[in-house]
Parts: structure tokens; sequence; C-alpha cells
């Protein structure tokens, strides 16, 4: 075992002692034993035709042969690969040692267990018999050992309160008390607050060691993983499944040492992006592994303070992403179990970078999709993680927000339409679209009177036609358009994957719901009415949005997004208002608020179609739009409409002579203007 972590074997492979896995032969060269990569081994031993390992937080994991128990898995079954002996969990392990078909087990509390083969007595249990689990010897109940060793087919035992006790057939004439069993204890090396003090205090002259320093550790996985452990009351013994034994509030004062010097952090940054990321064994051996999903967040924490680690989230995304499916759920735990602050820690790495990598793709024109997907991806499973978390230590749901979302998705071009469609174009199509698709002529959506919502017909001849709706439905979502056909929440849930429930039936049709109070009535409606529709529906919304990042949404959220809001704060239209050529004092300006004030809300929503192409609001209502005003000074200016670019949210406004005659223009131009603006 080297001094870094790794675990290295080599020899005969018969039983499968070298632990190297199906269909390894022997070897004559060290081989490193990779199911135990990133575990913080503190111990090794090689019996006969088995072998040990012990982490420093007391998990076993044992491999070879087993044709007595002594590998204590409950079975006699040989093992090629180091498997978990789990009756020894949390029992504190501090030391192992092996014979040629047994083991002795020590704690830290002084108890010894034995397993394997009992032929000479050699387990101390007062009988010949095999044991397939570690037994507590009951002889030394009452005294503390300190100290174990297995001969060939014996064992002894010392301690500061118990004489030294050997289990051997007194005629067993190949005995030798001082057996030179091969047993390594070794202390890895382990990151702590005085190395950091170390590193960021060293002289400049120094550089080259505190660097080859740097490198030898954050190369490390195992190093990484053994550093920080919750040792008071010896917490990191309990170490499974649902405790991660790491102190992080350490981890965090670490890292925010380091951070007072940008050459030692940059440093660390590198190594880890070079070395540490790309050795993470995605499907360990023990749960002691994990701890570096938990560490490097507090890592990146400070370095992204610094414009810095932006790289380094996206590989760490990536790690967690190849995680097997069993370990990607403990680390969920440990999400879901954290402390408030170092989780949001987490939360805010992956929002802030998918932030960031939003913005860049917006400016830069770059394709930064991967990067994207992956960060959304983790931030998704985030999510999901937050909603399990108990009141009062769940992180704001804001958090998870990604406003620059807005701005990025790619725009849709239409064949042999010239000129730059800067988002105009693409609303107007998406609005005549939907009002096409509401008509009483189209038949192919049922309109429920009471509701005023749609939803499928049940006329399985027209699948192609539901496609094809799919389809146009995810170009809109995918270029950020709203859609004005009124779906219900139910339409939403199926493309995530919920199943809808009687509340959903009464928010289509309140009637059918009060007749209905079983779950099937449901599933029919929602289900198997309409299950071709809805599946052809759902090909072809996923056909034209291939970022799958929308499924980290709330149904009624993917909903407000593609439908857009109903809430309108009409006055939030005057606080956005920008003006060229004119002020907001300027006699025009005031008399356009007062009759765009004065309009009935039918008319006010044509104008917002004027203007927008749509009558329906972004996710933040009006105060989410912008609104430009132009001042048009021109010669007859009373015998001319307002123009609209509803492109950049743009109203020219012709400098009229009169209240009377705005109102009249104004109104005629939102009610008869069939050709949205000016595209």
């Amino acid at each position: 075992m080297a001094a870094d972590g790794q675990l290295f074997t080599w020899g005969q492979n018969s039983n499968g002692q070298l632990g190297l896995g199906t269909g390894e032969s022997s070897t004559s060269s060290p081989r490193p034993l990779k199911s135990l990569v990133g575990i913080p081994l503190s111990q090794i031993s090689a019996g006969g035709d088995h072998s040990f390992a012990l982490s420093l937080s007391g998990a076993v994991f044992g491999w070879g042969k087993n044709s007595a128990g002594q590998l204590g898995l409950g079975d006699d079954t040989d093992r090629l690969s180091p498997a978990p002996v789990v009756s020894l969990n949390q029992k504190k392990t501090n030391s192992i040692s092996c014979g040629a078909e047994h083991t002795a087990v020590l704690t830290k509390d002084g108890l010894v267990f034995t397993c394997g083969s009992g032929r000479y007595g050699q387990l101390g249990h007062n009988s010949l018999r095999d044991e397939l689990r570690p037994r507590l010897v009951a002889e030394f109940w009452g005294s503390k050992v300190s100290q174990i060793a297995c001969g060939r087919d014996s064992s002894g035992v010392a301690g500061q309160t118990v004489r030294l006790f050997l289990y051997l057939l007194i005629y067993h004439k190949n005995w030798v008390a001082s057996h030179p069993n091969c047993d390594q204890m070794k202390k890895i090396w382990e990151l702590d607050l005085e190395i950091a003090d170390r590193w960021i205090s060293s002289n400049p002259k120094n550089w080259t060691r505190t660097k080859r320093n740097i490198t030898k550790m954050f190369s490390s996985v195992s190093c990484i993983n053994g550093s920080f452990l919750e040792k008071s009351s010896d917490k990191h013994y309990s170490t499974s499944q649902h405790q991660c034994g790491l102190d992080l509030s350490m981890t965090r004062q670490f890292f925010e040492k380091l951070s007072r010097k940008e050459k030692v952090l940059k440093e660390v940054e590198s190594v880890v992006q070079q070395h540490l990321l790309p050795s993470l064994n995605h499907c360990p051996a023990g749960v002691e592994a994990l701890r570096v999903y938990l560490i490097l967040p507090e890592l990146l924490r400070v370095l992204l303070k610094q414009q810095l680690g932006t790289d380094l989230v996206v590989s760490l995304a990536e790690a967690i992403l190849k995680l097997c499916p069993d370990l990607l759920k403990v680390l969920e735990g440990y999400w879901s179990s954290t402390g408030y602050s170092f989780f949001r820690t987490v939360v805010k790495n992956f929002q802030s970078v998918s932030t960031k990598f939003f913005e860049m793709i917006r400016d830069e024109r770059t394709d930064y999709s991967q990067q994207l997907k992956k960060t959304l991806e983790v931030l998704q499973k985030l999510y999901a993680v937050n909603g399990q978390r108990h009141d009062g230590q769940r992180v704001s749901d804001s958090l998870f927000h990604v406003k620059e979302i807005n701005n990025i998705f790619k725009f849709v071009t239409f064949i042999e339409e010239n000129g730059i469609d800067d988002g105009g174009l693409s609303q107007e199509f998406f609005s005549l679209f939907s009002k096409a698709l509401r008509s009483e002529n189209s038949k192919l959506l049922e309109i429920f009177e009471e509701s005023q919502l749609v939803w499928f017909t049940s006329d399985e001849y027209k699948v192609d036609v539901y496609r094809d709706i799919g389809t146009i439905f995810g170009m809109a979502f995918y270029n950020y358009h709203l859609v004005n056909i009124p779906f219900p929440s139910a339409l939403f849930k199926r493309l995530l994957g919920e199943r809808p429930t009687l509340r959903d039936l009464e928010e289509l049709s309140p009637c059918q719901a009060r007749q209905a109070f079983v779950d099937l009535y449901v599933d029919f409606v929602f289900n198997k009415s309409v299950e071709r529709q809805f599946e052809a529906f759902a090909e072809g919304f996923g056909r034209a949005c291939p970022a799958k990042t929308w499924k980290m949404f709330h149904p009624d959220e993917l909903r407000m997004l593609i439908f857009g809001e109903a809430e309108y704060e009409w006055e939030d239209l005057r606080k956005i208002a920008e003006y060229k050529g004119c002020e907001s004092a300027d006699m025009l300006i005031q008399n356009f608020w007062r009759v765009l004030f004065e309009l009935s809300k039918e008319d006010k929503l044509k104008f917002l179609t004027f203007i927008y192409g749509t009558n329906r609001l972004p996710f933040g209502g009006l105060a989410r739009r912008r609104l430009k005003i132009v001042r048009l000074n021109m010669d007859s200016s009373d015998e001319y409409f307002p123009w609209a670019n509803i492109c950049y949210g743009t109203l020219q406004l012709p400098n009229y002579s009169s209240i009377n005659i705005l109102r009249d223009k104004l109104t005629h131009a939102i009610i008869y203007c069939d050709v949205i603006g000016i595209a």
C-alpha cells in the first residue's frame, strides 16, 4: 500500500486473492486494485489465499478464497474482487490479521472477532466449528485487547489487561509463534489546517517543494477522502449510506485558508482538474469514496468567488453523472441530510456556472450546450433532493432559477422570408397557429365550456397531426415563444412523467369531476382514451425541443413557460417604458398612457398582441417585457397610424395633435391590424 492510498497486488491468483476481478490470471508485477481506488485505507493483510483491506473509518473488505468462511460474508463462495464485510460495519474495526484459512478482527474498543476455519480451535470459541461470519470471542469480554496476530492455523492477542492467549492445536507441528504475517499498518497522507497554513505562508524559495506536495496530495482520491474526518466521539466510524463521516466545517476552513494565496489556490485547481477528477472510480466498493463529491464543492465555493473553477464544475458534474445508480442514490442521500449552508453551496456552484454558460451562449454565440447540459442535469437532481429535505432546511426555489435562459434559445427561420427574425416573426407564427388551432373549424381539440381549457379528441385517425402539433409546441418552447392554447396541467404532468389526479379532472371539467370519484375515470380521460394522440404529441415535442433540461420544471412551471401568465399589472408597462425622441412628461406620452389605461381589458390585450405578437406574458409578467416608445415627427402626422416592431417591443407613435386623434388611430390599429406590427 502506497502513501497516497493506492493498493497494489501481485502473485498467484488461483482463488481471486489478488482482487483483480473475473478472468485475471496470476501476475509477477504489482497491479493496482482499481475497485478500492478512493477508499482511504489504513491497513492490508494477506492470508493463505485470501486478503483483507481496512479503511480509516473501519470499513472492512475481503476477497479471495472463502472455502471456510474466512471472508466473513456469511457463505463459503470465493470472491474475485473486494467485497464489504457488512456485519463489521460501525464496529470501529482498527486491525485485521489473516491466517491460512481464518481471520481475526480487532476493534478500537478492544473487542476481538474471528471467522473462517475452526479446525484447530484457532477461532477461540471453544469449538472446532467453522464460522461464516465474524463472531465475538467471548473469552475476552471485559478485557481490552490491543494487538492481534494470526499464524497459519493459530491466533494470538495481547493487551494491558490480558495475558497472551494462543489458540492452536497443541500437536500442530508447523506453528511458529512469531509468524511473519503480511500485515501492514500505514497512515496515508491527510489534509488539515496546519498544512494549509504551511502552504500559504511558505517562502517563495520553497515553492517547488510546496507545489510538489500539492500535486502529491490533491492527486490522490484516497488522501482527499481520508481528510476532514469527524473524529469527535469517533463519529467517522459511523460512516454508512446515511452518514458521510465528514467534518464539513473543517473542510470549509481549509479551503478558505488556501484562498488567501491565489497562487496556491490555482495550483490546487489545476491538479484537481488534471489528475484527481480523471482518476475517480465511478463504481467504488465503499461509500467512503463518495466523500470527494462533498469536499470539492467547498473548493469550488472559493474558486468561483475569484472567477475561477468553471471547468472544474463541469468535470465534477460529469463525474457525478457517471456514478453507478446505487452510489448516486447514496450521494443524493448525503445531499438531503447535509447542513443548510453546505447544501446551498453545492446548489449555488452548479446554478452560477449554468448561468455563466447561458450568458456566454447569448453573448459569444458559442456552443456550450454539452457543458450546460451536464451542470443543469446535476442542478435538476439537486432540485429533486431539495424537495426531500426537512422543512427549514430547504433552500429557496429561486436559487434554482436561471433567468438567462430567456435569451439563449435558438430562433426559428422561415423559408423565403427575407431579413433577420429577432423573434417577432416567430411569435407571429405561433400566435396565428394558436388562433387556428382554437377555432371551431379545427376539430383537433375539444374545448370544455366551463373551464375554457382544451384537450385531445378521441379521434385516433389524426395521430400524425397531433405529432405535428407537439412538434410546433416544442419549437415554440425551444425558441422561448408563448403558445396561447390553454391545455390543463395534466398535459404538462404527463410530459414530465407524472400521473394526473382527480384534481386535474376538476380543473378540466368540474361537472365531470363531480360525477366521478374514482381513479379509473381519471386514467381514462387523461391516459387511455387519448394514449396514441398524447404519445404522438410528446414525440413531436421531444423532437422539436431536444434539450431535456425542461424536465427539471414542475408541471405548473412548464405550463407557465409555454402558455405564459395571465396576471396583468398594467402599470408595469409604464414602469418599463423607454423613450426615444420624447420624454415621459411630454403631452404626447401623457395622452398615450391616458388612452391606454382607459381601454377595456379586451382592447388592452389587443394592444399587447399589436406590440408583442401575443397577449400572453412570460414568467414574471409585464415587468419582464420591454417597451420603447419612439416619437415620429412627420408632416401630416394625424393621417398616420401607429407602427409596432414586435421583434423589439417598439411602438412608433406619430406626433398627434390631440388626444382624440391619438385615441382613434391607436384603437383602429390594435383592432383592425391583421398583419401584426412590422415584422
